[in-house]
């Protein structure tokens, strides 16, 4: 076995004890979650995640665009192409209309970044 596959198989043998976040009485891996986190750290993603949610009504591009300040077409449609991708969103055509709608799992990660949010929002002036 050369060294780099000796290496990999310890880095695989820690990974059960490296990856493990304590929350309350479970232990959860982080690692599944990572490629996800990863597209969520991308500017605008949360943004775009909130406002699709809430009340369940489809959104055009155009109206997402003008809902973000200061957002250009590159990056929001980046973005949407990315959620779509990994289906946290679903884009659809109804009568010659594209619009995008938060998937199942989209609007529970949409729920679970709703408290986060108001806890910045509480302390925004602890950000500044």
């Amino acid at each position: 076995m050369n060294i780099n596959s000796k290496k990999e198989n310890i880095r695989k043998e820690n990974k059960n004890k490296t990856c493990m976040i304590s929350y309350g009485k479970e232990t959860i891996c982080i690692d599944p979650s990572l490629h996800i986190f990863h597209i969520l750290g991308k500017k605008y993603t949360i943004i775009i995640l909130t406002y699709l949610g809430g009340n369940k009504d489809r959104k055009s591009f155009n109206e997402i665009l003008m809902g973000i300040p200061n957002s250009s077409t590159t990056i929001i449609s980046s973005r949407l192409r990315e959620l779509e991708s990994n289906r946290l969103i679903k884009r659809e055509t109804s009568d010659g209309r594209i619009t995008y709608r938060l998937t199942e799992i989209g609007e529970m990660i949409r729920e679970s970044l709703i408290p986060l949010i108001k806890t910045v929002e509480i302390n925004a002036t602890l950000f500044q």
